[in-house]
């Protein structure tokens, strides 16, 4: 295990260990009465966890970080160049 994947499994604990102490322990807990609110408290924590794994996960994805910022294209540009190309195409005189 390289030390990035060690170092995100710490953060990982880390963080699972806060929500795990602001479900059952501490005043969280005592606030938790109706199964609806342990309901709510168990979805926000989940919806937590899933967007930490997930931002960590494309972090580490090359596929999701272009390699040259040029390589982005806006729609305005991509779509006067389909125009020009299919104008190209169906002039006879190529213009």
């Amino acid at each position: 295990m390289d030390g990035r994947s060690k170092s995100r499994r710490e953060r990982w604990m880390e963080r699972a260990e806060a929500v795990y102490q602001r479900m059952f322990e501490g005043k969280g807990a005592k606030e938790l009465v109706t199964l609806t609110q342990r309901e709510s408290m168990a979805v926000l924590i989940a919806k937590e966890l899933a967007g930490f794994m997930l931002e960590e996960h494309v972090a580490t994805d090359p596929a999701a970080q272009p390699v040259e910022a040029s390589t982005a294209c806006c729609r305005n540009a991509a779509s006067r160049e389909r125009r020009r190309f299919r104008r190209r195409k169906s002039c006879p005189s190529g213009r």
